[in-house]
Parts: structure tokens; sequence; C-alpha cells
């Protein structure tokens, strides 16, 4: 099991994200959110399956959404 941490402007980049969608369309922006929560809790299980693109990170690719998450698995 990894520790998973959010840094801060990648939670204010999913705020601005949620926002800009729930001002095109009612709950869309909730959905973006609750998307971006659920691919960042499948991270504790399923990391290694993420390969690498750049120098030690990693992504997980968003679907139904244009947004990529990028990771990096540092030693505790």
């Amino acid at each position: 099991m990894y520790r998973i941490v959010i840094l801060p402007d990648a939670r204010k980049d999913i705020l601005k994200a949620s926002q800009r969608y729930e001002d095109r369309s009612e709950n869309l922006g909730l959905k973006f959110k609750m998307k971006a929560i659920e691919y960042i809790d499948t991270l504790q299980s399923d990391f290694v399956k993420h390969g690498q693109v750049f120098k030690g990170l990693s992504r997980v690719f968003m679907k139904g959404f244009p947004y990529q998450i990028f990771l990096e698995k540092m030693k505790a």
C-alpha cells in the first residue's frame, strides 16, 4: 500500500476544472471531481500497472475527460 499525496497545485487544478465543467452543465463538475477521486483511490492498488512516461513519472488517463493524473512513486 502506498501513501497518496496530492500536491496543492494539483488540488487547485481539480477544483478549477470541476468549476469549469459545472459552468458548462449542471452536475458535470461533480462528475469530474468524483471521477478524479475514483482514479486517485485506485492508485493505492494499481500503482505498478502504470508505465513510466518521464523521469520516474507515471500517468493515468481519466476516461470521459481530457485530463491525466501524473504520479511519482517515492521511497518512504
